[in-house]
């Protein structure tokens, strides 16, 4: 409902509720070679979908001065660097299981293209960044929608509450941490008129 209200209304063509799964997916697909990058202890075997450190601090730590240069490098991409990341890193693992990557949240390569680059390369490092810094708690909290518009390069991230539903101290927290990435997110109240619809 919330969606098509946001499409009918605002301008915005493209778009899916998603949660946490658009950050985690987007960390996969540009820092893939950072998430299976060789490392003591963390892969046994080559059926993992990622490494034993992912859910702990020892990740970002272990990685940290790669990761620093991957998202500094991030922030100077055009538009069409970001489209060749997602395009090679799509072409070489599709269907490669990864923890927090399901490949078929984007309808296809085009669509994943078109929502980076509706983010920008500045606000898409601030946003990896800020996941990185803690991947099990940041999981949670994301704002329900993601929707863009390419043509108009718009970009939102919408909370969606029901009636009686409030926003969680995580919720509040990643509302914040987006505002200061410049990331727009909006809260959608939704009202019942009626015992069996909403608006």
């Amino acid at each position: 409902v919330t969606l098509n209200y946001y499409i009918n209304n605002f301008n915005f063509k493209e778009g899916f509720h998603c949660e946490g799964g658009i950050v985690s997916a987007l960390f996969a697909l540009f820092c893939w070679d950072l998430l299976f990058f060789d490392i003591e202890n963390v892969f046994y075997n080559n059926y993992q979908y990622g490494p034993l450190d992912l859910y702990s601090k020892e990740f970002l730590t272990n990685r940290k001065d790669q990761l620093a240069d991957h998202f500094n490098h991030i922030r100077e991409l055009s538009e069409d660097g970001l489209s060749d990341i997602v395009a090679q890193t799509w072409e070489l693992n599709y269907g490669t299981g990864c923890d927090g990557l399901n490949w078929e949240l984007f309808a296809d390569v085009q669509q994943c293209q078109r929502c980076v680059a509706c983010i920008t390369p500045p606000k898409l490092a601030a946003l990896l960044e800020e996941y990185v810094s803690d991947v099990r708690g940041r999981r949670s909290g994301v704002p329900d929608l993601s929707i863009w518009n390419y043509d108009t390069r718009k970009f939102v991230m919408v909370e969606v509450k029901g009636p009686g539903d409030s926003l969680s101290n995580k919720q509040k927290v990643w509302l914040s941490r987006l505002d200061r990435i410049g990331i727009k997110a909006e809260l959608c109240l939704v009202k019942a008129i009626s015992s069996k619809k909403l608006r």
